[in-house]
């Protein structure tokens, strides 16, 4: 009966085989494994916060932050890339361009992981000042940096979701929270130093990364070798695939400075306490932002089919239908953060964490824009390029996030943390709506 009435507040067709329906399967299933991740990851915080206290937390959060940022903005965020050369390839039933484009993807991410390990172990190694760590702990680090050379998963994680395996993605990443969970009570209860979680969390994350690769590679050879042969196959185009890719990336840079970058420039501002506080409220504002990013991983391969289908218009149908559907998230979701912000943080980690209250309504504010167009933004990007997409970031980007994510913290202190990544979110949502109007109006004006 809910679900009736959802689609038809909508104005959902009931046809079961339609695209909208194809997203709610997939989101229906991210959103069980996020509801998973979430309630794991948030018991390991509040026992990794009640173990290690404010300064250790700080240290902790600063290292996985600086590995977390030098591996993003360096990675091509390929899963996206994969999306939309796998819908094309699956189109044209093309089993060799298929597989050219799982290995020309997997050799960015290598490389792009190696380089990341290399430059986050020479940070921690050679000038941990720059991000607030001691040299005892930036030493300690090295394991974090080294585990990013196992990092490379992004291709395969697109080809298990074009290839409708979302429930594999959804398996490992909940086995990665529920190792990092048992990992947080052994070490709570054994009252384990920093050093071991700086060893521990690494080990995990990048074992779950090598199940990830073995996954999509072995699904995409079982998907390839299904397909007929065809006489239409076409050579596979590298430099296609690394124009979209390196748009991509640049994207994803842009958006991995406004999610990590802001807690290094509040530490490097505030102090580790400053960063500790943002990074707890940076956490909690993440359960509405799991929303929206399942939201896209589960819309992007529906969009990437009808753009490939050319069915522009029934893409930009479904894009705004759930733009409707995020605003039933994210409104009552601002509403609760701003009645109950200090006490969620109370009862979750402590008196100590009320002071992070305003961070957090700040922090939600861009979260809850981002909930709402995750799928006009991606099929801005599928449609338009990941070149016009990454020019409506940098605008957000250069005039929203920068200006404010340094003006925050100097004007207001603790309070103004956050600033910088709410302007980019609103700003960011108005462009793209506003580019994807003037798009379609553009090609219906074309076919009149």
């Amino acid at each position: 009966m809910l679900r009736f009435r959802l689609e038809t507040a909508l104005g959902v067709r009931s046809d079961s085989g339609s695209p909208f329906h194809a997203v709610l399967r997939n989101l229906r299933m991210v959103m069980s494994g996020q509801a998973a991740i979430a309630a794991m990851g948030f018991l390991a915080l509040t026992l990794n916060s009640r173990s290690l206290g404010l300064a250790g937390l700080g240290i902790l959060f600063l290292v996985q932050a600086a590995c977390e940022l030098i591996a993003k903005v360096l990675s091509f965020q390929n899963w996206q890339t994969m999306v939309k050369f796998g819908a094309e390839a699956l189109k044209d039933q093309d089993p060799s361009r298929l597989r050219a484009a799982w290995r020309y993807g997997f050799i960015l991410d290598l490389l792009a992981a190696t380089a990341a390990a290399l430059i986050a172990g020479s940070l921690l190694l050679w000038t941990p000042g720059l991000i607030g760590v001691d040299p005892e702990y930036g030493k300690l680090g090295l394991i974090y940096a080294a585990s990013l050379l196992l990092s490379e998963s992004g291709t395969s994680v697109g080809a298990l979701r074009i290839l409708e395996r979302f429930s594999v993605v959804v398996a490992i990443n909940v086995a990665s929270a529920a190792l990092l969970l048992v990992n947080a009570v052994v070490l709570w209860a054994v009252s384990a130093p920093l050093w071991v979680y700086l060893v521990s969390i690494p080990i995990i994350a990048g074992g779950m990364s090598v199940l990830l690769i073995i996954a999509g590679y072995l699904r995409i050879e079982r998907v390839a070798a299904g397909m007929r042969n065809t006489l239409r196959s076409t050579p596979f185009d590298r430099r296609r695939f690394l124009r979209f890719a390196l748009g991509v990336s640049a994207t994803g840079t842009l958006n991995t400075l406004r999610q990590r970058g802001e807690i290094l420039v509040v530490g490097a501002l505030l102090g580790p306490a400053a960063s500790a506080l943002y990074g707890v409220a940076y956490r909690v504002a993440s359960l509405m932002a799991r929303v929206g990013e399942a939201g896209r991983q589960s819309v992007y391969p529906v969009l990437g089919k009808l753009v490939a289908d050319r069915k522009l218009t029934e893409a930009a149908a479904l894009s705004f239908r759930f733009f409707r559907l995020g605003l039933l998230v994210a409104v009552p979701g601002i509403a609760v953060i701003f009645a109950m912000g200090g006490d969620i943080l109370q009862l979750l980690f402590g008196e100590k964490f009320v002071a992070a209250a305003p961070n957090l309504l700040l922090l939600s504010i861009g979260t809850a824009f981002y909930v709402v167009s995750f799928a006009i933004g991606s099929l801005v990007q599928i449609e338009l390029g990941s070149g016009s997409f990454l020019k409506l970031n940098l605008v957000a980007f250069f005039l929203g996030f920068v200006p404010l994510t340094v003006l925050g913290p100097l004007l207001l202190g603790q309070p103004g943390a956050g600033l910088g990544a709410a302007a980019f979110s609103v700003l960011l949502t108005i462009l793209s709506v506003r580019q994807l109007i003037i798009h379609i109006r553009q090609i219906g004006e074309e076919r009149a």
